[in-house]
């Protein structure tokens, strides 16, 4: 029994914790998005950086309006930091919360901490 649990619990984690190659849609990644705000989210439910965070960071970018995301991750701490750069005019953090929340079975919550007007100057 004991194994049979021990089994079960690291398929989950392996399963969980997959490499995503594109974290980006592609219908998302040919859109430029010219950020003029950043939230910071705290989320929990993460066991990893690299598959967790990429499933965030690909449920976040098919909201339509975000142009960055950048996932802090920390073993010792249930609660996982994501900073996203985004257009307030094309997405909304409610909608970034939203969609967070639906990804991985709803394994994710997250609570909007900060945002900030972005000073982003374009090189053009």
């Amino acid at each position: 029994m004991k194994n049979a649990f021990f089994f079960i619990v690291l398929m989950v984690l392996f399963v969980g914790c997959q490499n995503s190659e594109d974290p980006i849609p592609e219908d998302v990644s040919e859109t430029i998005i010219s950020p003029t705000h950043t939230a910071i989210f705290e989320v929990e439910g993460m066991m990893c950086q690299k598959g967790c965070g990429a499933a965030i960071r690909k449920g976040l970018y098919e909201t339509g309006g975000v142009s960055e995301v950048e996932v802090v991750f920390n073993e010792e701490n249930p609660v996982s930091e994501i900073k996203v750069y985004f257009d307030i005019n094309k997405t909304t953090t409610e909608k970034m919360i939203a969609a967070i929340g639906s990804l991985a079975e709803m394994r994710y919550s997250a609570r909007l901490k900060k945002v900030t007007e972005t000073k982003i100057v374009s090189a053009e």
